[in-house]
């Protein structure tokens, strides 16, 4: 099938489908979401319902300070001039977003990959990755951390083409900014030097380097001091509670971001969402054919993929897959107990290193695979979502 004709309206078309399905999982779930917190992996979803209705940087907000003040106009503007209900706004703002991100990612995936069908497929699944789709089907702000990661890959595409100052400052404050919708995306930088020094002399991509990280902790520092005086107590305080080098010493903790991050976020492998997934959830894929195959499929292709990663041409992928194990380090010394909820932040680099690779592939009938692959992905984290909604 030729898909050219149908260029311009499949980035459309995706986002009022994904739309549609998170809208629709939102208000299913919302009976949960809406009474509870921590009832889907530690998600504060109640709480960043509540913060979602009023301009706030406390609360949830102190960690994440740019998300209420970005989600009331559009919740305000939903009651006040559609006239829905309080709830079904805050459930639709989040619908939107997740939406949105699914077609930013057909843009960000046409970066790398000449395929439409490929770009398409790798979209699609893009949206129903599990945490992915957990994520846009919850009240939580993690989906607008995901937007600013595919934001920062636009601007961090053009700074690898053009490395000049004035798209370093640029990319710069992305960075800046998207570390106010969650402060771990100050790793970003190690994407941005990854591609400074693959792409520059030494001594051009040190200064470079050099203003990227200034701007950004400008931008960082500069807006959370001006909220939150005592911001760096409050800092002392979180650390206290969630984090410990400590934690570097058990393997429980690294297998647990592993998974979260690798497998888990991919392929749910749990009958049905609960409050907790863990390591001891591994064993589950063994229990079902069709999680099992989901699983040993995604990775097979994902070892391959990965084999060829850092000898490729495109050196902000590499610098995103750089970034991502700087991110499992983080996790591991930051509240590795909760990794599952903060995984969806780093599906971008694995499916950008899969859809390269799968362009390559000569197979007749890889489509038909690929799209075979989807389907049951769907079905599989799909049923583990909803299912929760009656408590099985």
């Amino acid at each position: 099938m030729n898909l050219s004709r149908y260029k311009s309206f499949l980035p459309f078309a995706l986002f009022l489908i994904f739309l549609t399905l998170y809208f629709s999982n939102q208000r299913q779930l919302s009976h949960v979401t809406l009474t509870t917190v921590n009832s889907v992996y530690y998600a504060d979803t109640s709480e960043t319902a509540d913060i979602m209705t009023y301009p706030t940087f406390n609360m949830d907000a102190t960690k994440h300070p740019l998300f209420s003040v970005t989600c009331y106009p559009l919740v305000w503007a939903l009651t006040h001039c559609l006239g829905l209900a309080r709830d079904n706004a805050v459930l639709a703002v989040i619908s939107f977003f997740g939406a949105v991100n699914v077609l930013l990612s057909y843009y960000v995936f046409g970066f790398f990959i000449k395929d439409i069908k490929t770009v398409l497929i790798f979209s699609v699944l893009y949206g129903v990755f599990f945490s992915n789709l957990v994520l846009a089907s919850i009240p939580e702000t993690y989906v607008l951390s995901e937007l600013m990661i595919l934001i920062y890959v636009f601007f961090a595409r053009r700074f690898a083409l053009y490395p000049g100052y004035f798209n370093n400052i640029a990319l710069s404050a992305v960075t800046g900014l998207s570390s106010l919708y969650n402060p771990p995306l100050l790793l970003l930088l190690a994407a941005t030097g990854y591609v400074s020094f693959s792409n520059n002399g030494f001594s051009r991509a040190l200064r470079l380097f050099s203003v990227n990280v200034l701007v950004v902790l400008w931008i960082f520092l500069g807006m959370n001091l001006l909220v939150h005086r005592n911001y760096f107590y409050i800092c002392a305080i979180i650390i206290q509670q969630n984090a410990s080098l400590s934690n570097f010493l058990r393997i429980y903790n690294y297998l647990n971001v592993i998974f979260s991050f690798i497998l888990y976020a991919v392929v749910s492998p749990q009958g049905t969402v609960k409050d907790v997934i863990g390591v001891p959830d591994v064993k589950n894929y063994f229990t079902s054919p069709l999680r099992l195959g989901l699983i040993l499929t995604y990775l097979s292709f994902l070892a391959v993929s990965l084999k060829n990663a850092f000898t490729g041409r495109h050196a902000l992928i590499a610098g995103l897959l750089a970034w991502m194990l700087c991110m499992i380090l983080f996790y591991v010394y930051f509240n590795p107990g909760e990794a599952m909820l903060y995984s969806s932040q780093t599906l971008l680099p694995l499916l950008l290193t899969m859809g390269v690779a799968f362009e390559n592939i000569t197979y007749r009938y890889k489509y038909r695979v690929a799209v075979s692959f989807a389907v049951l992905l769907f079905i599989n984290n799909c049923v583990s979502l909803i299912k929760m909604k009656y408590g099985a």
